[in-house]
């Protein structure tokens, strides 16, 4: 698994219909996780703001394993015995 590194511009272009940057639906789950956790303010603006930010800042400073651990956490806290 690769992730590129994201910058604020490339998330906006994303709007043009381009294919996804390698991993970037692996930092949006785990931003997205995040946001449900943490976020108070859960108003839509701020919602996909604070994802789309922390989207960026994941693929800058966590590594791809970093954010496959991460995801496999997440799934595995949601797997109901």
């Amino acid at each position: 698994m690769q992730v590129e590194v994201l910058t604020p511009y490339e998330i906006y272009s994303l709007l043009l219909d381009k294919p996804d940057p390698a991993g970037l639906r692996l930092a949006g789950y785990v931003a997205r996780n995040y946001n449900y956790d943490h976020l108070q303010d859960r108003r839509m603006v701020n919602w996909h703001i604070s994802g789309e930010a922390l989207t960026v800042w994941l693929t800058r400073h966590w590594s791809s394993d970093e954010l496959l651990a991460k995801a496999l956490e997440i799934r595995q806290s949601k797997v109901k015995p």
